[in-house]
């Protein structure tokens, strides 16, 4: 049986390459010109070739720009666009998804590369196999001193519905559901359901993307397979921003859990899943706002900051939804005191 899947399967990747699929790569760049000449190699070295890089340039001050029309002068795949002033990620990858032609689209940060030169020839195998909406795969991150840690996915890899997936995202909220470039998006579903990128988001634009992508989607394949090397090395990273500065900022964050929870329960409800899926919503909403308490708790406003959120209805029911959980906060306070005596074991070292 597995023999005639196998043969089946080899004749359906036989016949597209006659015809081979065209992937997209958008990639926004704001100067990465450290990173971005190593991005394109491993992009332009990869084993399928049938690709078209759409390089949109968010105003870099630096070299950026000057490596990328070099490149797009020797290779004829690459195209750039210059943005005449700083608009954001948000805006140059919506920049991208307006021309790209692929039947397929996938994003890369300039300073990011993939780890595989294998990697558009496995998703476009797995695509030809599995036509679904979405695929998606494992990473690794390169951290300072070249230390790479591999992320794998804490779950069953291979073929999900968008049901699975919604439940699967909340009741294990892993990094891998929120970003961008570890995933393969259909050119047609983004089209046809009128998908973009909201320009005004300078933070988590990646999330709100895949939720709206994640709200028309049928169906997604996950590749366990490390495909794709995150870069946490470069200190322009506008994710390596301190979240905790102000009782503002830290307020905003919360703002933004909330967003996030109306927005999963509306998922859920959607796709009928909302009676098995609820208290996972909720519980995600209490553990982010317990990390927000600890993370603050040395700054003068946590007082007033606490006091705020143990008065919220939206908390309340999430801490009684969660009721019985200590662990949960016993495990984040844990964990917070580890990181603190890391730093500090660091800072003794050098």
């Amino acid at each position: 049986m597995l023999r005639k899947q196998y043969v089946k399967n080899q004749q359906i990747i036989d016949n597209y390459y006659k015809q081979p699929i065209l992937i997209s790569i958008i990639i926004p760049t704001h100067n990465v010109e450290k990173y971005i000449l190593h991005c394109l190699r491993s992009i332009i070295e990869q084993s399928y070739s049938n690709f078209e890089i759409i390089i949109v340039d968010d105003f870099s001050t630096d070299g950026t720009l000057t490596i990328v029309s070099e490149m797009a002068n020797v290779c004829n795949k690459i195209e750039v666009i210059q943005l005449l002033e700083n608009k954001g990620s948000a805006f140059a990858r919506e920049k991208g998804l307006e021309i790209c032609r692929g039947e397929l689209i996938t994003f890369v940060d300039g300073d990011d590369c993939y780890c595989d030169n294998t990697a558009l020839e496995k998703i476009i195998q797995t695509y030809i196999c599995h036509p679904v909406d979405c695929i998606m795969w494992e990473y690794q991150a390169r951290h300072k001193g070249n230390i790479l840690r591999r992320h794998y996915y804490k779950g069953k890899t291979g073929y999900y519905n968008v049901q699975d997936v919604a439940f699967m995202k909340i009741k294990r909220p892993l990094p891998h559901w929120h970003y961008l470039w570890n995933k393969c998006y259909r050119h047609d579903v983004i089209k046809k359901n009128g998908i973009h990128f909201i320009s005004k988001l300078r933070r988590a634009e990646d999330v709100r993307f895949n939720e709206d992508f994640m709200s028309v989607a049928q169906d997604y394949y996950i590749i366990p397979q490390m495909l794709y090397e995150y870069n946490c090395t470069n200190p322009n990273q506008v994710t390596k921003e301190n979240v905790n500065q102000t009782l503002k900022v830290v307020q905003q964050s919360l703002n933004r859990y909330k967003e996030t929870l109306d927005n999963n329960l509306q998922l859920c409800s959607d796709l009928n899943i909302l009676e098995k899926a609820q208290k996972y919503v909720y519980r995600d909403f209490y553990i982010k706002t317990i990390k927000l308490l600890l993370a603050s708790r040395r700054f003068r406003w946590n007082k007033e900051f606490r006091k705020a959120i143990f008065s919220d209805s939206i908390y309340k029911r999430s801490a009684a939804m969660t009721h019985g959980k200590q662990w949960i906060i016993i495990g984040l306070y844990l964990e917070s005191v580890k990181n603190i005596l890391k730093r500090k074991i660091k800072k003794y070292l050098i």
